[in-house]
């Protein structure tokens, strides 16, 4: 299916000739232009990246440019269909040489993607849609933009388990930022635009936010992300470019962004916390709460608690009660000894009683003789 452009609307993007059938016709040559982004090697299930791959990304980034229907759909098919995990990351990997300029350009052209699936969402615009489309279906648009939300939080759960990502974003944008590109002439329009774009990405993941029942391993995906920028060094990075030259104060504003999202919401006590003693308390509360949960099992009928033996020097105690097995066995040993034993009444044998009886009669019987 071919597109053409709107004579009447030079901004205008690109629409599909056949509107009756617009879902599936877009389906369908979306689906062709994604399956051209990879090519098959002779017999084998493996792919490698096919010529026509860098038109390819640069066309879906122009349909992505316009904030409208047709780019809404595209934004919910390369999500239904995982593209970003399986082919836009793999073709970044892939062309992680960025001293190449074919594998850096197509690098590039994958980060810009990246970038554009990860834009903040901008809720008004279920409020204004209705003033410029008189056939707008809200509740259709309400429906896309929530799948744009679930998308970016799968978007950022995949970009943090794939921190190798991360890193080759960070070695392009060192190389932008290098001495050499610093030089007077040597650093153009373009390559600014390539900062801002690297930039933006990192400000993109931070800014999306963790839905209240992800985890990652008991850890929160934002914790998570944070803890992955300090291992790769993305953060010595942002502070390189903190810098009152004139040159580098144009990307200031990204970087106070990065940092407001990472230390948004974040309790201002948190920051100044000592890990040791924080380490210590965290262990005394885990360590508390495990012996509460062991009392708690063995809170039972004492009738079958069993017998217990506490071994104390030179003596050995039978104990009934719990303590003994809580390392308590002291405090079972000192209660045995409070208990007063019970005296039992003496007995008296029954044919020592009848003997004196008999030996009482026969002596009142030889007084009477």
């Amino acid at each position: 299916m071919d597109y053409e452009t709107d004579s009447s609307n030079a901004e205008s993007c690109i629409i599909v000739e056949d509107t009756n059938d617009r879902e599936g016709d877009l389906s369908e040559q979306l689906f062709h232009i994604l399956t051209s982004l990879r090519k098959p090697e002779g017999q084998s299930r493996k792919s490698r990246v096919s010529e026509d791959c860098l038109d390819s990304l640069r066309y879906i980034k122009e349909q992505l440019r316009y904030e409208d229907d047709l780019s809404s759909d595209i934004y919910c098919h390369l999500w239904k269909w995982n593209i970003l995990e399986k082919d836009l990351i793999p073709i970044f990997l892939e062309n992680k040489n960025i001293k190449d300029e074919n594998q850096k350009n197509l690098a590039i052209a994958c980060v810009e993607l990246f970038v554009m699936m990860t834009s903040p969402i901008d809720p008004s615009i279920l409020d204004t849609s209705n003033e410029f489309e008189e056939d707008c279906d809200l509740s259709q648009l309400s429906r896309k933009m929530n799948e744009r939300l679930k998308s970016q939080t799968d978007y950022k759960v995949i970009f943090v388990k794939n921190p190798m990502t991360l890193r080759i974003i960070r070695d392009l944008l060192n190389l932008y930022l290098s001495d050499e590109k610093r030089k007077i002439g040597r650093r153009s329009k373009d390559d600014n635009n390539i900062i801002n774009s690297l930039l933006n990405f990192y400000k993109n993941l931070v800014s999306i936010k963790d839905p209240p029942t992800l985890h990652l391993t008991g850890i929160e995906l934002q914790h998570k992300l944070v803890i992955l920028f300090q291992e790769e060094k993305i953060f010595e990075t942002f502070f390189n470019l903190i810098s009152k030259e004139r040159e580098l104060s144009q990307w200031n504003l990204i970087i106070q962004e990065i940092f407001y999202h990472i230390f948004y919401n974040m309790d201002p006590s948190d920051l100044i916390k000592d890990p040791k003693v924080e380490a210590e308390n965290r262990a005394k509360k885990l360590l508390n709460e495990e012996l509460n949960k062991k009392a708690a099992k063995l809170t039972r009928n004492t009738h079958y608690n069993g017998t217990y033996w506490v071994n104390v020097p030179g003596k050995e105690y039978t104990v009934h009660k719990q303590d003994a097995i809580r390392g308590l066995g002291v405090k079972a040993v000192d209660a045995i000894k409070k208990e007063k034993p019970m005296r039992t009444p003496p007995t008296v044998c029954l044919g020592t009683w009848w003997f004196a009886r008999i030996l009482i009669i026969i002596y009142n019987i030889t007084q009477k003789c």
